[in-house]
């Protein structure tokens, strides 16, 4: 489970800034408003580990009980 969770963790990270979807101002430019874009080369997407596991075990309880026992 550890595994999935840091896997899931890495792709959270690694995919957050490219599904944004900014707005296009009045002149055509891309509008990160609502988003930190700050220093963007190194930000950080911040998500709570405990909290993937939660929702992968919500998930896998619901849909494949299977995989979460043997996950567990």
């Amino acid at each position: 489970m550890d595994d999935v969770v840091e896997k899931i963790s890495e792709l959270i990270d690694d995919e957050a800034w490219d599904r944004c979807e900014p707005s296009l101002d009045d002149y055509g430019d891309y509008d990160y408003g609502d988003h930190d874009s700050n220093s963007t080369e190194d930000s950080d997407v911040e998500f709570s580990k405990p909290q993937v596991r939660d929702r992968l075990r919500s998930f896998l309880r619901e849909r494949h009980p299977d995989l979460l026992e043997e996950l567990t």
